[in-house]
């Protein structure tokens, strides 16, 4: 069975140092520190184009869409007994996650465009 999925790494400056608070045991003066773009590295297994990793610079502000694209290839010959039953469930689960995807967007395409926490559940 041949499962193809691009894979993206996101690298993200860690928590302590994107918060505009930094806080120890002891309280100290809060400083406004100027936002750092975020480095996102997108690496595709399907080398298409020739391009095997992207890296791009985001805002911190800036909306991030990420999209999927999996492409079941069932295994050839009577080797692979249960790959029916495997690609059935696999079929199964995408089905329920695109369900889940579209009910959020249904929940959080207002005008804000994004869902507040008691929207998410």
């Amino acid at each position: 069975m041949a499962l193809v999925l691009p894979f993206l790494l996101l690298l993200l400056p860690s928590p302590a140092l994107s918060s505009r608070h930094l806080q120890t045991g002891t309280p100290r003066v809060s400083r406004d520190i100027k936002s750092q773009p975020i480095k996102v590295v997108i690496s595709d297994t399907c080398a298409q184009d020739g391009a095997k990793e992207r890296e791009l610079d985001l805002d911190p502000d800036s909306p991030l869409v990420l999209t999927h694209r999996i492409r079941l290839v069932p295994g050839s010959g009577s080797a692979c007994g249960r790959c029916e039953v495997d690609f059935a469930a696999l079929r199964d689960r995408i089905e329920r996650l695109e369900k889940e995807v579209s009910d959020l967007r249904e929940k959080c395409g207002g005008p804000e465009g994004c869902c507040n926490p008691q929207q998410s559940k």
